[in-house]
């Protein structure tokens, strides 16, 4: 039987706190304290997600060959758009203020301990 190793575990547990990364990431960007320099880390991954979007468009390359035509692309577009901005929200988060980031992580936690 197949036993996932160290990847597999770590990829589980991403794909876990993913929607508590979202959450993180939302509130942060709502937070008045963060300073607004730092928001435009995700800003530029953004707009760098965007171009990348554009080149792949242009480049007529499907990393997964795919028999429906746009749907064929998008889940490869979504997918690099993806690696692209995550970095970006990843930045937000590591460079806020530890202070700000440690509130808002309790509250995340307490309110997923409150939800069944």
């Amino acid at each position: 039987m197949f036993q996932g190793g160290p990847v597999t575990g770590k990829i589980a547990r991403i794909v876990y706190h993913a929607p508590n990364f979202v959450r993180l990431f939302w509130r942060l960007w709502n937070d008045p304290r963060v300073p607004v320099y730092r928001k435009g880390i995700p800003v530029v991954s953004g707009f760098v997600a965007l171009i990348v979007a554009m080149v792949y468009f242009a480049a007529r390359v499907d990393l997964i060959p795919d028999f429906i035509p746009f749907i064929g692309k998008a889940d490869d577009l979504l997918l690099l758009m993806g690696l692209v901005f995550a970095p970006g929200a990843w930045g937000l988060i590591r460079f806020s203020p530890s202070n700000i980031v440690v509130e808002h992580i309790q509250s995340i936690d307490e309110s997923n301990r409150k939800s069944p």
